[in-house]
């Protein structure tokens, strides 16, 4: 069991939020907070057990989690992404920087055959 499964269950519940985040990055943080909200150890396994052992209490618990702590969610959500987006724009820049004209155009051709190879009604 990990982060992100627990976040799927989180999303099962109707709180996107919060589980997309758990399922991400920063789920350790969250998880701790979901942790702390359901009165549990600080692992995923026992987050796990304290939701299959009363669903409907733990979404309510949650709920008022993400409503309580939602800015904080949100900057933790964006972290992630800014950081996400930092890494892609890395790895783009160290293809475009590549002395090897392999690496240097392959997301290029990719492309090119992508639009080559659709079908036009």
């Amino acid at each position: 069991m990990n982060w992100k499964e627990i976040g799927e269950q989180v999303l099962g519940f109707g709180l996107p939020l919060l589980g997309s985040v758990l399922g991400g990055p920063a789920g350790g943080a969250v998880g701790t907070m979901v942790a702390s909200a359901l009165g549990v150890g600080d692992e995923p396994e026992a987050v796990a057990k304290a939701i299959l052992a009363d669903p409907t209490g733990a979404a309510a618990k949650l709920e008022e989690l993400e409503t309580r702590h939602r800015h904080e969610i949100e900057r933790l959500s964006l972290e992630a992404a800014i950081t996400n987006t930092r890494e892609v724009n890395r790895t783009w820049r160290s293809e475009i920087a590549s002395s090897d004209p392999y690496v240097r155009r392959m997301r290029p051709t990719f492309g090119y055959v992508l639009a080559l190879s659709r079908r036009v009604p």
